[in-house]
């Protein structure tokens, strides 16, 4: 019996070619021969084996594999995990009944699974149960917990995270389920590390313990995000922003704000699209936020005014924003560019005021839809222009006219001034300069 290494598939299948040609010319086929060696020879009753012997059993298993409804996909992985496995235990043991093999056998193949480095969590173990349960009746993997993994704690504040989720859904956020699974981890392990205590309890302190502790195991970015979520939570649910009294969190650059100039503002307008000059100037003259400008249905414009989500817990408040006159004009160009997207393309805006014009023509535009209309018309005026540095230039204009910051935070829709102040007001790089220019001239 001669041995070679091991070969492709398309080697084996060039030399069982050429066995067969050799046995139609001289009657005999020396394929039949040799055997890779990825294959070894099992020892069955005093005689060599060189096929593999579980093939029929394999055939079955992936037909009753089959009618539990696993996927094609799911299957081949069984069957290509299982025999190179079970190769392995043959090696080991020599040739074996694996009928009567019994539920042992789920524990062998663990141990080889984690041997080549598979952590038998997934397909793995999935497969080597299901393969007990249809030859002995039974599934280890389904009884079976990994003992490395942490058990799953109760999830607390289960009425306050239903809450905030109808929050999420009424402001229409992208993916409110991803949204509330990772802040249900973030609670977990913040109760496990500080004790249950109610919302209005969490502290500033409780967050620094908190982060303390997680930064020993999670990537510092991973627990970033858990304490932005668990912040947004009880913001919305108590209006106690836990960041306030922590000063600076996270050791990073100052970011550098965006700002748009009355003079880029009218550059803009005169390059853009009717879309995109109702979204600049709603933005610019009314304060709308992105993923308010998505959220516009038709009905919702009535008397002057247009009505838009609020950010309030309560999911049945919304707030009347006045239709400026620049708004006004902007909006009449606009439906009438609207009726001919939809008259070329079909309705399917299910009655929302901006609707795409490009890839889904006719269909609701949606936030991440306005975010790009706004690259595109940054690309054609030279400059960068987002929904909020338009927005900072609303707030900037009526600073400048002199009125009062608390009217500013109401007319910005905020729930917290600190965030007209830091995010909107006295970031502007103009009053700098103005401060050192009034130096120069004073000094000089």
């Amino acid at each position: 019996m001669e041995r070679i290494p091991d070969f492709g598939k398309k080697d084996r299948e060039d030399l069982s070619c050429f066995g067969k040609f050799l046995a139609y010319c001289c009657g005999s086929n020396p394929a039949d021969h040799i055997v890779p060696t990825r294959y070894p020879p099992y020892l069955k009753d005093g005689h060599m084996l060189y096929e593999f012997p579980f093939g029929d059993v394999l055939d079955m298993f992936d037909l009753w594999t089959h009618r539990k409804s696993v996927t094609d996909t799911d299957r081949a992985y069984f069957r290509k995990h299982l025999k190179e496995n079970l190769c392995i235990l043959l090696g080991e043991k020599g040739w074996f009944d694996i009928r009567s093999y019994g539920p042992s056998l789920y524990q062998d193949l663990k141990r080889i699974s984690r041997d080549r480095g598979d952590r038998f969590n997934g397909r793995s173990g999935t497969a080597a149960g299901y393969l007990c349960e249809y030859l002995y009746g039974e599934n280890p993997h389904e009884s079976e917990s990994d003992p490395r993994s942490v058990p799953r704690q109760p999830q607390p504040y289960q009425a306050e995270v239903e809450q905030y989720r109808s929050w999420l859904e009424h402001n229409e956020y992208r993916d409110p389920e991803s949204v509330i699974n990772t802040l249900n981890a973030a609670l977990r392990n913040l109760v496990r590390i500080v004790g249950e205590k109610p919302i209005g309890e969490i502290t500033s302190d409780d967050l620094r313990t908190y982060r303390s502790a997680m930064s020993d195991s999670v990537k510092e970015r991973t627990v970033k995000g858990y304490m932005d979520q668990i912040r947004l939570f009880v913001r919305t649910v108590t209006g106690k922003d836990l960041y306030s009294d922590m000063k600076i969190m996270f050791n990073r650059p100052m970011v550098k704000r965006m700002f748009l100039t009355k003079e880029q503002y009218r550059t803009a307008l005169s390059v853009a699209d009717p879309d995109e000059k109702l979204a600049l100037v709603m933005c610019a003259t009314m304060g709308l936020r992105r993923n308010e400008l998505a959220s516009i249905r038709l009905d919702d414009i009535d008397g002057g005014y247009i009505k838009v989500p609020s950010r309030r817990l309560d999911p049945d408040s919304h707030d009347y924003v006045r239709l400026t006159d620049p708004a006004k004009d902007a909006l009449d160009d606009y439906l009438k560019y609207r009726d001919s997207v939809i008259s070329e393309y079909g309705d399917a805006s299910e009655c929302h005021l901006f609707v795409y014009r490009n890839r889904y023509c006719g269909k609701p535009m949606t936030e991440e839809g306005i975010e790009k209309m706004m690259q595109r018309l940054s690309e054609k005026a030279g400059f960068r222009i987002t929904a909020t540095n338009a927005r900072r230039l609303y707030a900037d204009t009526m600073n400048k006219k002199g009125v009062d910051r608390n009217t500013i935070q109401r007319m910005m829709r905020h729930q917290d001034f600190d965030s007209t102040v830091r995010c909107y007001l006295a970031v502007d790089p103009c009053y700098t300069d103005e401060a050192n220019d009034f130096i120069d001239g004073f000094l000089a």
